[in-house]
């Protein structure tokens, strides 16, 4: 009996292991508006895993996603939705970028400063 509580347990912990949020560290809530994206920046330490939460505010689809170095995969945002996603920041300090838009509409730039390591 004990060796199955050991194996029920070591489950458990996979389980809760797969389903959390990939050890994101800090939260950065953005929010989408008819007018961009707001911050207008963030700021983060080489190799900082953020958890991004995305506020769509508008009455149409908006878009984020990493540009060049910044490797974010993009993220759909319904109107009026919240999405998360974990973005990692690169491990190299400098300046990246992601593209907050409306396909075909608005395009604003979210720059993410990458300092030292964190």
């Amino acid at each position: 009996m004990p060796v199955l509580l050991v194996a029920d347990a070591a489950v458990l912990v996979l389980v809760l292991t797969a389903c959390g949020d990939g050890g994101a560290s800090r939260e950065i809530k953005l929010t989408q508006t008819d007018k961009g994206c707001t911050p207008a920046e963030i700021t983060a330490g080489a190799g900082e895993k953020l958890k991004l939460v995305i506020s769509n505010e508008t009455g149409h689809i908006y878009e984020l996603e990493g540009e060049g170095d910044a490797h974010f995969e993009e993220v759909v945002v319904p109107e009026g939705k919240t999405r998360s996603a974990n973005f990692t920041a690169p491990d190299e300090p400098g300046q990246y970028s992601l593209k907050c838009y409306d396909p075909g509409g608005v395009s604003s730039e979210i720059k993410v400063r990458v300092a030292g390591a964190s």
